[in-house]
């Protein structure tokens, strides 16, 4: 059997995106499973996910693809929950920036995507034994109750609301009858977008930075231009900017005056 969870997300309630349904196990668990063998296992297993005092978490979400059967997902199903997930995470932490700049609050730091570390775990009733894989490696020979899993430091902000719209939105990309070239080169940029939004002390702001240019360069599908701080800048204006839009001239490499909205001079500046 395999399971599907993100142990930190801390989600309170239900929500689907594409055929991927994240739920929270605290409250939902005996709606989702009915087998208590089952439950009772699962119980003992995330128990070893702790808080920074010892404590068992109680902010286990799982994800699953229709009813809870804990088969192990194919290749393509185990894609689509990865992609699922970083659209979530798209979501909670575009919609807390964009609050608190909104608010010009920069206490108001939003969650970080370590806090929606996507783990699989396979499992077999009626036996202890665990295995953990990290990175290219797997240690076996462990046993429940034998080891724990600390919740990380770097959590980055409170955990937040996802935004409704953008979760909606993301769904249809999904179905079928959505352009598959486009939703490739969306769920690459959320893939992008995830790793910049890291905050363990491993990944240096710069290469950040570098993650994120990446991201804007596959959703816009930047073309093989001499200028390409430009191209952006007018792609950008073409798209989001209106009438309404503040602007700004300024002088650009040449000494020529050019006119461009905030939002322009702000993709013209990154």
């Amino acid at each position: 059997m395999q399971i599907w969870f993100m142990p930190w997300a801390g989600l309170t309630s239900e929500l689907q995106i594409g055929s991927i349904t994240f739920w929270p196990y605290k409250t939902a668990a005996k709606t989702k499973i009915s087998d208590k063998s089952v439950r009772d296992h699962l119980d003992r297993y995330f128990a070893c996910y702790v808080d920074h005092k010892g404590r068992p978490v109680e902010t286990i979400t799982v994800c699953s693809r229709g009813i809870a059967d804990f088969r192990q997902f194919t290749d393509t199903e185990s894609l689509e929950t990865r992609s699922a997930v970083d659209a979530l995470i798209f979501s909670i932490i575009s919609s807390g920036i964009k609050n608190a700049v909104c608010i010009d609050n920069r206490t108001m730091g939003p969650p970080s995507a370590d806090r929606y570390q996507l783990l699989v775990q396979n499992f077999q009733l009626g036996s202890d034994d665990i295995s953990v894989h990290a990175g290219s490696l797997r240690s076996g020979g462990w046993k429940l109750g034998e080891i724990s899993f600390p919740k990380p430091w770097y959590m980055g902000g409170s955990s937040d609301r996802p935004d409704q719209e953008l979760v909606q939105g993301f769904d249809k990309t999904f179905k079928k009858r959505f352009p598959s070239s486009l939703r490739s080169r969306l769920l690459r940029s959320l893939e992008w977008f995830r790793y910049a939004h890291t905050e363990s002390d491993e990944v240096p702001t710069i290469a950040k930075v570098v993650m994120m240019a990446t991201a804007f360069e596959i959703i816009l599908d930047v073309p093989n231009v001499q200028n390409k701080s430009d191209w952006m800048a007018k792609e950008l204006e073409n798209k989001c900017a209106s009438r309404r839009s503040l602007r700004q001239t300024r002088k650009d490499r040449k000494r020529k005056k050019v006119n461009r909205s905030k939002l322009g001079w702000w993709a013209w500046d990154f």
